[in-house]
C-alpha cells in the first residue's frame, strides 16, 4: 500500500539516510502517541517547507496502527518506526517529482 509522510526536506534527508524514528506527540489528539504518522494521500497543510516521502507497505501490516476519525476524508496511521523501517521501500517526492531516491 502507497502511503506519504509529511515533513521537512532537511529531515527527509535525514530519514533517507539513517531511516525514521518515533516522534511522541499528541498529533491532534487529546492523548500522547508514539510513531510514524503515515496518511493514505497527502494533506494539504499550511506549511512552505514541506516535503513528501512515499512509503510502500504492506496493509495488512498497518491494520492495528490505523487512526480513524469520522468525517475525514483520508486515512492515518501511527506506526512503529522500526516497523517502517524493516518492511519499507520509499522515495522523497518534491511537486510531484522524485527528487532523490
Amino acid at each position: 500500500m502507497k502511503l506519504f509522510h509529511q515533513t521537512t526536506a532537511k529531515n527527509a534527508k535525514a530519514i533517507l539516510a539513517k531511516g525514521f524514528t518515533d516522534a511522541t506527540g499528541s498529533f491532534g489528539t487529546r492523548e500522547r502517541y508514539t510513531g510514524v504518522l503515515l496518511k493514505n494521500q497527502p494533506v494539504a497543510v499550511n506549511e512552505i517547507d514541506i516535503t513528501l516521502i512515499e512509503v510502500e507497505l504492506d496493509e495488512d501490516a498497518l491494520a492495528t496502527y490505523e487512526r480513524r476519525e469520522k468525517g475525514r476524508s483520508y486515512r492515518e496511521w501511527l506506526v512503529p518506526a522500526v516497523l517502517v523501517n524493516a518492511h519499507t521501500n520509499l522515495r522523497i517526492l518534491a511537486g510531484g517529482k522524485v527528487d532523490s531516491e
